[in-house]
């Protein structure tokens, strides 16, 4: 799905193609179909394909484009199935499957459909949390995207080598969950045939469970789609292997495909994972379990979580406005949930000394984004801190040479106290005991000495500033 985005984006950048980029609906037409190949490709699964990319970008999705992605998944279905052999075409290949007779046996289909949400609903819940902590932490290793990336490699490759049924590939393992009678075990999966089968995969689900939600946080994961189908086929075949022992039940297979459909729509709040099981069983017995459980399983994950792409689009700070529960919140306007600013700027243009004075006395809070009115105090639009700050570096650096040492001097110490402001610093260990020792330490200290520090600290401040001023006021920078 992302190489197929990113192919079309870039040939929406050519000239024959820059009326559909101009156009912010087409574009948006264009990324639809695009995710629907790819998911064609990933998964072997047109309609699906179709499906989910229209739940996927249901807020802009636009009705008139069905024909187009529906187009789009047939030629990239058409050429992979003559490039590629069924097996390698999709996602993973079944053997005949075993009619499933409705009756009292629906009944644990409910059960396993609300468990499928929930674990859904916990995957995009702890994936939400890891990142979080990942962002908020002040350990290096967690900070550095390199670092990280190595410590979870190392992590994910040694309990590979531990769990031998691991060095299977999804697809692999997919087909072994999903198949009423497996054949040609390889790659460890053998294994799997013991006679401590579902405590063999009971632990497996948990490992799998843990360890994709490890990979996910890293900068640039990798897939997420067979990742759900993995975890969900699992906890499915655990679910039938221990009920098959007390009842007498369908074959483990039907409830692992279940499994892995209610996984994957509790995850992303879709039931297209329903319609792509069906395409590559296509036993039709299958629909009407399938599709209860699926729905139930969505109703239950929307019902305690976001979404796995709502979770990694608020982690990426992309714009994301939460669904209203309450139907008395659609009467609200926008002065009800906005919040007071207190620090915004009336100003057409500016200068570099009037920049430096607002580097300088903006407050921590509002660093992040800077809100410019115009005389009527309409918000005209809005500057980041960061990039203001960079900005100024990279002025004084064309022009530092026609200043003397001392100016120059002075410029570095105030640029170097600003930065503070922006990049919070890395404390070690020892320095964030410190710190906090520190803090305790103000705490227990009387309101009147905090009183007194707070005046020092202003006029020292204001006297840093003032010595400041005069000296570049009459300097290049002005």
């Amino acid at each position: 799905m992302h190489i197929s985005g990113l192919i079309c984006n870039q040939l929406m950048k050519l000239n024959c193609f820059s009326k559909i980029n101009n156009s912010t609906t087409s574009k948006s037409n264009m990324l639809s179909a695009a995710i629907s190949a790819g998911v064609t490709l990933a998964l072997g699964t047109p309609l699906g394909a179709v499906l989910f990319s229209i739940e996927a970008t249901s807020t802009i999705y636009v009705v008139s484009n069905i024909w187009k992605s529906f187009f789009c998944s047939v030629i990239c279905s058409l050429i992979s199935r003559v490039v590629l052999s069924k097996e390698r075409y999709q996602l993973f290949y079944v053997g005949p499957t075993e009619p499933f007779a409705l009756g009292p046996e629906l009944i644990l289909i409910v059960i396993l459909g609300l468990l499928g949400g929930v674990i859904g609903a916990l995957f995009s819940t702890f994936l939400a949390k890891g990142c979080y902590i990942r962002r908020k932490t002040t350990i290096n290793i967690l900070n550095n995207r390199f670092t990280y990336a190595i410590v979870i490699a190392v992590i994910t490759s040694v309990t590979t080598y531990i769990l031998i049924p691991f060095r299977c590939l999804d697809k692999e393992m997919l087909s072994f969950l999903f198949s009423v009678k497996p054949q040609n075990l390889r790659n460890g999966l053998d294994e799997l045939v013991h006679p401590r089968e579902g405590i063999i995969l009971l632990y497996l689900f948990f490992f799998k469970f843990v360890l994709s939600i490890l990979c996910l946080t890293v900068s640039a994961p990798c897939g997420l789609v067979s990742t759900c189908f993995v975890v969900g086929g699992l906890f499915g075949r655990v679910y039938g292997h221990f009920l098959g022992q007390i009842f007498s039940l369908s074959n483990e297979a039907i409830y692992a495909m279940i499994g892995g459909a209610c996984v994957l729509s509790g995850a992303t709040h879709t039931i297209s994972s329903s319609l792509i099981i069906f395409e590559l069983t296509g036993d039709t017995t299958l629909i009407a379990p399938l599709l209860l459980a699926t729905l139930l399983s969505n109703i239950t994950a929307q019902s305690l979580s976001m979404s796995v792409f709502d979770v990694m689009g608020a982690v990426k700070n992309l714009p994301y406005l939460q669904n209203l529960k309450c139907q008395n919140l659609y009467n609200l306007e926008t002065s009800n949930i906005m919040k007071k600013v207190d620090f915004f700027l009336v100003k057409q243009n500016f200068t570099y000394i009037e920049i430096i004075r607002i580097l300088h006395f903006i407050p921590k809070k509002y660093t992040t984004t800077i809100p410019i009115l115009d005389e009527d105090k309409n918000i005209q639009y809005t500057v980041n801190g960061k990039s203001l700050y960079k900005y100024i570096i990279n002025h004084f650096e064309t022009v530092k040479d026609e200043y003397n040492q001392k100016m120059q001097d002075q410029f570095n110490e105030f640029f170097s106290l600003t930065r503070k402001k922006f990049y919070e610093t890395q404390r070690s260990f020892i320095e964030q005991i410190k710190n906090k020792c520190n803090k305790l330490f103000k705490q227990i200290k009387s309101t009147a000495v905090k009183f007194d520090e707070k005046i020092f600290e202003e006029d020292t401040r204001n006297r840093l500033w003032t010595m400041f001023s005069e000296g570049i006021i009459n300097n290049i920078l002005i």
